[in-house]
């Protein structure tokens, strides 16, 4: 049986890495770890392009957010979706295609406006005939502090896996909610596996006391 994945994976590689918390369990620590690890990874001759997420592809329909639509009616549902935190180029690594808006840049840290970006799922179920760029979602609450606005849509990715139905996923800036524990994906330009050795050097060269590589491999789908 034949399962449309909505990106491609071949040649990509796979790393799951954490940074200790004594050395990076602040924010903005954790930020120079992941800001580190995208530039070390992108530097790796052999490398079109790789990028950060806290969860990777085709795992699990785990890891939710309750949202809420500013300006849309709301009676307590529990709109629950996907939540995933990804760094700048994350899309175009997997080969995922944004269907209107913007990526995100490294401009989107803590010292700019909350961003959002939504998949073709949730665009569809919640804001059905509109264009939501540019709405905003938040909390059940709409607390001020929750609100972010949504500057794209990409088409839908398994998240989950192959024999579930796609959920609604909602994505944000890694710089705005940044983590010391994360999964990196890497395309590399030739075979993944042959380029093991040289993302695990790359990865280690930032703090090797500090910094763990928990798994490595390539993208079995």
């Amino acid at each position: 049986i034949y399962v449309e994945l909505g990106f491609s994976p071949d040649n990509l590689a796979t790393l799951t890495i954490s940074g200790s918390d004594t050395a990076y369990g602040k924010e903005a620590d954790a930020i120079r770890l992941d800001r580190e690890l995208a530039e070390r990874l992108n530097g790796v001759p052999g490398v079109e392009s790789a990028a950060l997420t806290s969860n990777l592809p085709v795992s699990f329909n785990g890891n939710t957010d309750w949202l809420r639509f500013e300006g849309k009616p709301y009676h307590g549902e529990h709109n629950e979706s996907l939540e995933r935190d990804i760094s700048p180029g994350y899309f175009k690594t997997l080969g995922a295609k944004l269907r209107s808006g913007r990526g995100f840049t490294p401009d989107d840290d803590a010292k700019h406006p909350k961003v959002a970006i939504i998949n073709k799922t949730l665009a569809r179920k919640y804001f059905p005939g509109e264009d939501p760029v540019g709405k905003r979602v938040g909390n059940l609450d709409l607390k001020p502090d929750s609100m972010k606005t949504i500057v794209g849509v990409v088409d839908d990715f398994r998240e989950g896996p192959l024999d579930e139905e796609i959920w609604p996923a909602i994505y944000y800036p890694i710089y705005q909610s940044p983590d010391n524990y994360l999964e990196a994906a890497v395309r590399t330009k030739g075979s993944a596996e042959a380029m093991l050795p040289e993302l695990t050097a790359a990865v280690r060269s930032i703090d090797h006391a500090q910094v763990a590589i928990d798994e490595i491999g390539r993208a079995h789908v």
